[in-house]
This record gives C-alpha cells, structure tokens and sequence, in this order.
C-alpha cells in the first residue's frame, strides 16, 4: 500500500492493459500535492507515504482529481493485488472522513 502525494503534469505514453494510453492532462502547474493526510492514512492502511505516482495512468487520474476538484480532499492509494482486508480498509475511510 502506498499513498500518493505529488502528481505531475506529465505523461507516459505507454498503453494501459487495456491499450489506451493515459490522457492529456492539458495546461495546469507542474505539480500538485495530495489534499489528504497521507501520512494518517498510510498509518491506517499499514502502508508508506510516496512522492512520485509516475507518468502513467496512475498520475494522470491523481492530477487530474486535484485540479478539477478543488476545495475535496483527494488522494491516490496503490492497494496490492490481493487487495486490503475489511477493517483496514475501514480504518483508513475513517481518516477520510474525519480528515475534512
């Protein structure tokens, strides 16, 4: 598990699994930062905290969530494919919702 904190406005063009290629993210900074406690979530979802999402599709949903949802706290979490057991996934909504 890791919590996103850093998108850039930058993009791979490798295709997905599904062989789209991630959008363009169109003009905006060339950065924006996670509007979430990264650091109390990952605590919660017994992760890390990471400052690079890549240039991949990743990043792009990140950036694209932080510049077109300003004032909403957003973040971006990378969950392990076999996924988080119930609890901890509560745990770490609750720092969601409590965060506001």
């Amino acid at each position: 598990v890791e919590v996103e904190t850093v998108a850039v406005n930058a993009c791979s063009e490798r295709p997905d699994v599904d062989g789209e290629a991630p959008w363009d993210l169109g003009f905006g900074p060339d950065e924006l930062y996670s509007t979430i406690d990264a650091q109390r979530l990952a605590a919660a979802l017994g992760g890390g905290v990471s400052d690079d999402a890549g240039t991949y599709v990743c990043n792009a949903l990140l950036y694209t969530l932080l510049r077109e949802l300003p004032g909403i706290p957003v973040g971006f979490v990378h969950v392990p494919a076999r996924g988080l057991e119930l609890a901890t996934l509560m745990a770490g909504l609750r720092v969601v919702i409590t965060s506001r």
